[in-house]
This record gives structure tokens, sequence and C-alpha cells, in this order.
């Protein structure tokens, strides 16, 4: 009877970390996909490019540090002004502070397409 009691409780803690855990990995999900929202409503489509017909993907790896700056790490891109300006927008921008994002390297592609 001790037995069935103890491998009872020890399902049932293994069951409740388990459910801990799949939250917390939907909180960081939402955390990233959030920062990611506010990234893109922060770099809209520029006027210079769609005066000159630019299209274009800007690829970027950044860190949001302790003051919530973005801190870019590495970028990819074929248009120069674009990067530039991606990077510029990017500079202004300051975050929440949450220690999911603080110091993570994340990524984000900003897709400049005329429509």
């Amino acid at each position: 009877m001790k037995t069935i009691k103890i491998i009872s409780i020890a399902i049932i803690i293994t069951m409740i970390s388990g459910f801990t855990t799949f939250a917390k990995d939907n909180s960081k999900i939402a955390q990233k996909n959030e920062l990611k929202s506010i990234l893109s409503k922060k770099v809209q489509y520029p006027s210079f490019a769609s005066e000159n017909l630019k299209e274009g993907t800007v690829l970027v790896q950044f860190t949001v540090n302790e003051e919530g700056k973005i801190v870019i790490k590495e970028m990819n891109y074929l248009d120069v002004e674009l990067g530039e300006y991606v990077k510029e927008c990017l500079g202004k921008v300051v975050v929440g502070k949450d220690d999911i994002s603080v110091g993570k390297t994340q990524a984000i592609k900003f897709d400049f397409k005329l429509l």
C-alpha cells in the first residue's frame, strides 16, 4: 500500500513539474513574439525605398541590454541603404526589460516589398 502511495505522489509531482515547464515555454514564446511585433512596428517601409522602387530583406541578430536597448550582433543584407535604415530604426528602440529577453541572442527578418 505504501508503494502505491509513493508511486502516486511521484506521478503527481512529475505531472505538475511538466505543466509548469510547458507554461514557462509558452510564456517565453509569447514574449519573443511580442518583442518581434514591437520591432516590426518600429521599422516601416522607408519612403526612400518606395520612391526608388527598392525591395530587399534585412536579417538582424540582436540582444536586449540591461537598459532595454537593442544591441545588434550581426546584420545581413544586400541593399546597404535598407540595412542602414534598419540599424538606425533599431537604435532608437527601447523595449521592456524582462529576464527572458535581456542578454539572449534573437533574430528577426525585415522584408521590404513593394505592393
